[in-house]
């Protein structure tokens, strides 16, 4: 076999994703990283959030809202804004989640 021909590929080859799932999976991987940073370094305004996870504020806006919609954050409203704390199962499941990711 001459190095510019090739063989074939034995092992079947993962299905593309859809645009959905791309961003499903984007939206799963960054609410992940807002528990982690909550976990690590305790309660913060969003502007805090979108910094320790290098985000844009507007990209976090809808993950901490479902966050908070399934009971893995709370948030407290302040004079001038609003800061963000894990609730119980938010830190069960940020620690579950550093778990699978530790080496």
């Amino acid at each position: 076999m001459t190095e510019h021909e090739h063989e074939p590929e034995d092992r079947l080859e993962d299905p593309p994703l859809v645009p959905q799932e791309v961003e499903r999976l984007r939206q799963q991987q960054l609410e992940m990283s807002l528990l982690r940073a909550l976990y690590e370094k305790g309660p913060a305004l969003p502007i805090e959030l979108a910094v320790r996870t290098f985000s844009f504020p507007d990209e976090i806006t809808e993950p901490l809202h479902s966050l908070e919609e399934d009971g893995y954050i709370t948030r407290q409203r302040m004079r001038k804004g609003e800061i963000y704390i894990l609730t119980k199962s938010g830190y069960a499941r940020a620690v579950e989640g550093s778990r699978k990711e530790a080496p």
